[in-house]
């Protein structure tokens, strides 16, 4: 049997395995049931709860998407401990992305009546019988409560897009929410603004996306990396200023503290300033935190009484290699050039050395054999004047 959908099917084979299709064909999904020879799966079909179901001929269920849940979880669906919700990249990348909800010891119920568990329904989503009620960790990590009204669906190809709205997130703002690992709701040397619950990525000054079409990827330096290098832009003083951020901080990526009444903020900086490492500093009355690479979990907010201080080159940084490096070769050139010309005259003496061993090795090699030569032209003379004997 098949579902035609504008844009994918679903298929659910005589083997029991349900697959889902685009419109080019090819498979984005599948499922398999737990079915046996002497009890194949019949039929699929969504209930009322919105689980969807595979069905046996006994009619027990083969399989059920409550049971492997996803991203979202729906009134009457139990989630377990040893299936996790799993956010997707972005609001059009439904692969798995950075964020999972798992239960610590318990169950998490979409449903009214239980006390003893945490109850999504009874956080001012209306009756379940006037809208329709969903919770789902989004891709920035929040954990959200969606409700849409029942009667505003229509009938017909075409009608599948909706508009659901949150009336409920956890946490309120997810900009705030420090761990120990990763790189935060907006990814590494970025900073997250709370705008009406969802967070809004930006990226320092000196700094750009890493992917402008998913800005929750992270900002990147439009420098090079410090190195501590001589020749480095980090440690030509002249070449280096700060750029100042009101309430914002990054928590996590400090690994120095300087503290005392002289720390001021221009203080701050020239702690920075001096330490080849230092990629930023964060300064509160007395207090400045060093900052190293990459930046993580950074925020911006009027509860962050903090002021960022980021170490940036003046100017292009990377131009400024370039003539740098441009330099360099020049130097290393002309050095080569000039050793050139001393290396010919060397070559040049070595092999007026050789020829002058060599014609004197030959000279001395031809001297002996011309005495031998000699003698053997005398004793030959002599010996033939010997008179014969009588």
């Amino acid at each position: 049997m098949k579902i035609q959908c504008p844009e994918i099917k679903i298929t659910l084979t005589n083997g029991g395995e349900l697959i889902l299709y685009d419109s080019k064909n090819t498979e984005l999904w599948k499922a398999s049931s737990s079915s046996t020879n002497n009890n194949k799966p019949t039929c699929a079909a969504m209930l009322d709860s919105g689980n969807f179901v595979i069905i046996n001929e006994d009619s027990t269920p083969a399989w059920e998407s409550f049971n492997e849940p996803t991203d979202t979880i729906l009134p009457g669906q139990t989630l377990k401990i040893d299936n996790p919700l799993k956010s997707r990249q972005s609001d059009t990348n439904f692969t798995n992305g950075r964020f999972q909800l798992h239960m610590q010891g318990g169950y998490i119920y979409v449903e009214r009546g239980n006390q003893n568990v945490f109850n999504l329904t009874q956080k001012g989503g209306g009756s379940s019988h006037d809208n329709y009620l969903i919770a789902r960790i989004d891709y920035d990590g929040a954990f959200r409560l969606y409700k849409h009204p029942r009667n505003s669906y229509t009938t017909g190809v075409g009608s599948c897009s909706s508009s659901w709205s949150a009336f409920e997130t956890y946490p309120p703002d997810v900009c705030m929410i420090m761990g120990s690992l990763g790189s935060g709701a907006c990814g590494f040397n970025s900073y997250c603004v709370n705008d009406n619950g969802r967070p809004n990525c930006s990226c320092p000054e000196g700094y750009s996306f890493l992917n402008p079409f998913d800005r929750k990827m992270g900002c990147k330096p439009n420098f090079q990396l410090p190195s501590c290098q001589k020749d480095g832009w980090e440690t030509n003083f002249d070449r280096i200023e700060f750029k100042e951020l009101n309430s914002t901080d990054w928590p996590l990526a400090d690994y120095e503290l300087q503290t005392g009444v002289e720390v001021d903020k221009e203080t701050c900086k020239r702690y920075c300033l001096i330490d080849c490492f230092c990629a930023a500093a964060i300064h509160n009355g007395n207090n400045c935190w060093k900052k190293k690479f990459p930046l993580s979990n950074g925020r911006q907010s009027s509860d962050v009484n903090r002021t960022a201080l980021i170490k940036v080159p003046i100017g292009d940084a990377n131009q400024w290699q370039y003539k740098k490096d441009k330099s360099t070769l020049i130097l290393v050139g002309s050095l080569l050039l000039g050793s050139s010309v001393f290396l010919n005259f060397l070559l040049l003496l070595a092999v007026s050395v050789a020829v002058f061993i060599s014609y004197h090795k030959k000279m001395q090699d031809l001297q002996p054999g011309m005495n031998t030569f000699g003698m053997n032209v005398r004793r030959q003379i002599n010996y033939s004047m010997k008179p014969l004997a009588v």
